[in-house]
C-alpha cells in the first residue's frame, strides 16, 4: 500500500475524523448487502435454526450505512455496525433448507414423487440504497461539536459460492457516498472491497475471517485522504427465545467476538482492534423487523501510545413489503474515550432513514 501523505488545514480534520470506523458496513458484520445472500442448500441446521438467523441477518443487515460511513469517518458504528459486523457472520448459515421429495396424488401411472431441482451454489446480488442522517457531532470532537445533516447513497455487489454445505466465500465490493449539508469538509467519496470466509462449526457457532480494503477521497480537496487494509477473524452464535409464545419462532439474541488487524496509511492510524459485542432481535411482523446492538471494543493504535476504549449501541427497524425493497430507520449512541489523545475522547448521536433497492440473480 502507498503511503499517502496527509494534507494540511481541512484535510487533517477530514482525516481524523473519517478513520474511526471501516465503511463496511454494515452489514454487518458488516460488513453481503442481501440478508439472504448465498447459496440455498440444505444444511445440517434445524428449520426453526435456520428462520432464526434469517431473521439476525435480516434485521442486522438494514441498520442504514450512515451510521457505519460516519465510523468510516469517524470509527463508529455500522449500524454497517451491527449490520455489517454479522453481515460476514451469518451468511454461511442462511441456507434455505431443500424440501424432500413429496409424493403426488395417484395417478393412472401410480405414486408419483415430485424431486425439486438442487439450488444452484452461487449467488450474486446488487443493491443501492439512498439516505439521510442527522449527527450530534460530526467532527467527533470532545469540544465544539458541530451537529450537521447528511446525504448518503451506496451501490453494491456481493458474489457468494458455497463449496460445503458449512463452507462459503463470498467477495464484495461498494461505492459510497456522504454529502454534508454545511461541515463541507466531511464530504467524501469512498470504495471498499473484500473476501469473506464462514464455517459453521457444531453448535450453530459461525467461524469467520476475511480482508477488506478501504480507499476514501476527499471532495473537498480532490485527493485519495487514507486508505486501509483490514484483517478479521471472529466467531458468533444465536440464542432462540423461547419462554413466551410472543417470543418464539420470531426472537433470539446473539452474541459474538471478533479481531481486526488494521494497516493505513498514513501509518499513523495503524492498530488492533478486539470487539465482543451482543444484541437482540424480533420480527414484528414477516415484514417489519427490530434489532438492538451492543459493542465494546479497545483499540491499540501501533505506532503510537494511544489506545482507545469505545462503547457503541443502536436500535435499527427494517420493513420490507418487498423482496427487493426495504424502508430502514435507526438511532446510535457511541462513547469513545482515548488514552494518549485526549482530543479523541468524544461522544456522538446518530439517527436516520434509509430506502434500499436489491436485486438477487
Amino acid at each position: 500500500m502507498k503511503h499517502l501523505k496527509p494534507h494540511g488545514g481541512a484535510c487533517n480534520i477530514l482525516i481524523i475524523t473519517i478513520l474511526q470506523r471501516d465503511l463496511r458496513d454494515h452489514g454487518p458484520m458488516i460488513r453481503v448487502d442481501n440478508p439472504f445472500a448465498g447459496c440455498l442448500h440444505k444444511t445440517s441446521m434445524s428449520g426453526r435454526t435456520f428462520k432464526w438467523m434469517a431473521l439476525l441477518l435480516y434485521g442486522l443487515c438494514f441498520v442504514p450505512g450512515a451510521l457505519r460511513a460516519q465510523e468510516a469517518q469517524s470509527r463508529t458504528q455500522n449500524a454497517q455496525s451491527a449490520r455489517d459486523l454479522l453481515r460476514r457472520q451469518m451468511e454461511v448459515q442462511l441456507r434455505e433448507l431443500e424440501a424432500p421429495g413429496q409424493p403426488s396424488d395417484e395417478t393412472d401411472l401410480g405414486a408419483q414423487i415430485l424431486v425439486q431441482r438442487k439450488p444452484k451454489p452461487w449467488s450474486l446480488t446488487l443493491s443501492s440504497d439512498i439516505g439521510e442522517m442527522w449527527t450530534s457531532n460530526v467532527l467527533l470532537a470532545d469540544r465544539g461539536k458541530q451537529s450537521d445533516f447528511a446525504i448518503t447513497h451506496n451501490d453494491a455487489a456481493v458474489f457468494s459460492y458455497q463449496f460445503t454445505d458449512k463452507f462459503t466465500a463470498s467477495l464484495n465490493y461498494r461505492y459510497s457516498v456522504y454529502r454534508y449539508n454545511r461541515v463541507i469538509v466531511q464530504n467524501f467519496d469512498a470504495h471498499n472491497a473484500g473476501i469473506s470466509l464462514n464455517y459453521n462449526l457444531p453448535l450453530d457457532i459461525n467461524l469467520y475471517s476475511g480482508g477488506q480494503w478501504t480507499s476514501i477521497y476527499s471532495r473537498p480537496i480532490r485527493d485519495t485522504v487514507y486508505e486501509e487494509g483490514d484483517m478479521n477473524i471472529g466467531a458468533s452464535k444465536v440464542f432462540p427465545l423461547n419462554f413466551a409464545d410472543w417470543l418464539r419462532d420470531r426472537s433470539g439474541v446473539f452474541v459474538g467476538y471478533q479481531t481486526d488487524l488494521r494497516i493505513a496509511s498514513p501509518k499513523d492510524f495503524d492498530k488492533v482492534e478486539l470487539s465482543p459485542y451482543a444484541g437482540f432481535f424480533y420480527q414484528v411482523n414477516p415484514q417489519l423487523v427490530l434489532q438492538t446492538f451492543y459493542r465494546w471494543q479497545y483499540q491499540k493504535y501501533q505506532n503510537s501510545d494511544r489506545r482507545d476504549f469505545n462503547n457503541s449501541m443502536s436500535t435499527s427497524l427494517a420493513y420490507t413489503p418487498y423482496e427487493w425493497l426495504t424502508l430502514g430507520c435507526f438511532v446510535g449512541y457511541t462513547d469513545n474515550d482515548s488514552i494518549g489523545n485526549a482530543n479523541r475522547t468524544y461522544t456522538v448521536f446518530n439517527t436516520g432513514a434509509n430506502v434500499r433497492l436489491s436485486w438477487k440473480f
